[in-house]
């Protein structure tokens, strides 16, 4: 986030749970980003940061028995 220019605030309320809140310069507007899906939830990804994209497929889902884990060729 600091290469970013960027800030993090994080608000915790016992019971109601937790809000991370992330503020950017209005600049990386104009930069290519890589668009991710997580849930219901979409975010920009800065390609200039990013050094590899895997798609996971429902059967790699199904194949981690609903882990929260990738195969990732070479690792």
């Amino acid at each position: 986030m600091d290469s970013l220019r960027g800030t993090i605030d994080v608000a915790s309320k016992p019971g109601l749970g937790t809000s991370v809140t992330l503020r950017l310069p209005l600049t990386l507007a104009i930069i290519d980003g890589l668009l991710v899906n997580v849930g219901e939830a979409y975010f920009v990804l800065p390609l200039a940061v990013t050094l590899e994209c895997i798609e996971l497929t429902r059967a790699d889902v199904e194949r981690a028995n609903g882990k929260h884990v990738a195969n990732v060729p070479g690792n």
